[in-house]
């Protein structure tokens, strides 16, 4: 099943953790989903953050697992992201959506546009998107220093799904400033709304740009994210002199 993803060698290298820098940071964040008030999957999610000489590479690990009741029975639902969220933007996502398993990759070419590859029921297709096109992937969402900053500044929002591949849009409505509780205090949050066709999405930011909270309809059921709690803290910033890596590099397999 993951044959496909070795002959795309140029797509696989977009997925690698680069190991042994004495540099690198990173930051946890952990989400529980929930429908009304009953647990129902987590989300966990990890950002790499890796100092260059240009900017900063930021790489992203998530796992998303969730089981919603859907009259007598449960919509099971499984998803292994990664993806590059600074400098060359790229992300590889493999899903288990009940029973049915597809791959999505995509990655911003050289030539200034998206290439997208789903692989479903043995077949792959492949097609090229412009840069202007797409504002977002859905796994940027999760960016503090990308998601925002975007949102924010739009008033409808494309975003390449890493669940299928379809760019989604949707307008946005800045619903402004709230409180809202999380891990016993009290939490100052931006929200916004954006909505697509499959129905309206909320997003609530702090002032870190960190995701604290997000509710979307799954399912047919509108699910709820909330951050367990806040990740620790970031120690550097900026540009690095040297090498980040000892030069090894190792695949990261979904």
């Amino acid at each position: 099943m993951h044959v496909w993803i070795r002959a795309l060698t140029r797509v696989a290298a977009l997925l690698v953790v680069l190991t042994g820098s004495a540099h690198a940071e990173s930051q946890v964040f952990d989400y529980q989903l929930f429908s009304g008030e009953k647990l129902v999957g987590k989300r966990e999610a990890k950002i790499l953050y890796l100092p260059a000489e240009q900017g900063e590479v930021r790489l992203l690990q998530a796992y998303t697992q969730l089981s919603v009741p859907v009259g007598a029975l449960s919509y099971k639902y499984v998803q292994r992201l990664g993806g590059r969220l600074g400098g060359t933007r790229s992300f590889a996502s493999s899903i288990e959506d009940n029973s049915l398993v597809r791959e999505v990759q995509g990655y911003f070419s050289e030539e200034g546009q998206w290439v997208v590859t789903v692989v479903e029921k043995g077949h792959a297709r492949t097609w090229n998107l412009p840069a202007e096109a797409i504002d977002l992937t859905s796994a940027e969402i999760l960016d503090p220093e990308r998601a925002e900053r975007t949102i924010g500044s739009l008033t409808s929002l494309r975003v390449l799904a890493t669940e299928t591949g379809d760019v989604v849009t949707g307008a946005v409505t800045d619903l402004g400033l709230q409180d809202i509780p999380l891990g016993g205090k009290t939490v100052h949050v931006h929200r916004y709304r954006w909505s697509p066709p499959a129905g309206d999405m909320v997003l609530s930011y702090d002032d870190s740009g960190y995701l604290v909270q997000y509710e979307a309809i799954v399912a047919g059921k509108r699910l709820s994210g909330r951050l367990v709690q806040f990740p620790e803290g970031r120690t550097f910033g900026g540009a690095l002199n040297g090498p980040i890596t000892n030069g090894q590099v190792a695949e990261e397999p979904l």
